[in-house]
Parts: C-alpha cells; structure tokens; sequence
C-alpha cells in the first residue's frame, strides 16, 4: 500500500484544516521465465552424420506472474545441421551462414498463458549434415516475452551440446 496524508495544515485565514489521507494499493511483481534445452529421452549425444537429433526444450515460469506472449528461438551452425520438424509449428526457419534461426513468435498459442510455476515441452529434430571440429553447440532463447501486465521478464538462453561422427571416418594402422 502507497499512502499520503495532510495533517497540522491551515488555510489562508489561519483556520485548521481536517486531517486527510489516502492509501492505493500497488502490487510488486516479479516476471521470470527459464529454457532448457536438452536431448531428447533416449536421444544419444553422439550422432552418425546424415542422422537426426531430437532436443526437448522446456519452458518454465519461475516468477510469480501470468505470461500471455512466449518467443522462441532455436539457433544452430547451419554448415552442420538443418532443421527437419518439431513438434508444434515454426513461425519462421531462417537459413542464413553461420547459423539458423528457427521461432516461434509465441508458443502460448500452443500452451495457453503459463502461470506460476507452469512448464511447457516442446520437442525440435534436426538433420545432421556434416562432421564438424568439434563438439556442436545449439541454443534455445526467449527474447521478448511479456506478462499480463505487459512487463518484459528478461531474455533467457540455454545451450546443449552434442557430438556429430562419421562412422566411415576410420584410419587402420598395421
């Protein structure tokens, strides 16, 4: 409660004013929201080339408010990796050099609001299409979601590694 009060006041004629107050009452509130990506159950980390791998990412509120718009970014090397499907649909797969973007500009469509302490899964399969020097990174981020208050809780992002082989890759010493 935000209160303010007039008290020991006078008016021009040197008369006393009545006390007066009011109170209006505010609500703090703190919007927040976390992504993870992961492998899919019984997903291997380690994938043959010309293979698919499947990611979950999860999407849950940690902050004590409703949040009615959720974006989505999935973002991957696309000399590597190219999208193939997911379980609810894009709003947009953009190839581009040296990644691709797939979004979804609001996975409430899907879910509905998530309140408090709600979670919403969601699985992306992507095709492997070369071997690369290392281990490959893929990330999910929320940019730009909003409450019902209309209150942006912060942008998120979450990686997940996993490793791309080429089993006819093989050097045999005698």
């Amino acid at each position: 409660v935000n209160g303010a009060a007039v008290s020991g006041a006078t008016d021009e004629n040197g008369d006393d004013v009545p006390d007066v107050s009011d109170d209006e009452p505010i609500d703090i509130t703190r919007p927040d929201v976390s992504i993870v990506k992961s492998l899919a159950e019984g997903q291997t980390p380690r994938v043959i080339v010309g293979d698919t791998v499947t990611f979950d990412i999860t999407v849950e509120i940690t902050g004590d408010t409703t949040l009615t718009v959720v974006p989505v970014e999935d973002t991957f090397l696309s000399a590597y990796l190219e999208y193939a499907d997911s379980s609810i649909a894009p709003s947009s797969v953009t190839p581009g050099v040296p990644e691709t973007t797939v979004v979804w500009e609001d996975i409430t469509l899907y879910s509905g609001d998530l309140g408090p302490d709600d979670t919403y899964t969601f699985s992306v399969t992507l095709l492997t299409t070369d071997v690369p020097d290392a281990v490959l990174t893929n990330s999910a981020a929320i940019v730009g979601a909003e409450d019902e208050y209309g209150d942006d809780p912060g942008d998120t992002n979450e990686p997940e590694d996993f490793d791309v082989y080429d089993p006819t890759d093989v050097t045999i010493t005698k």
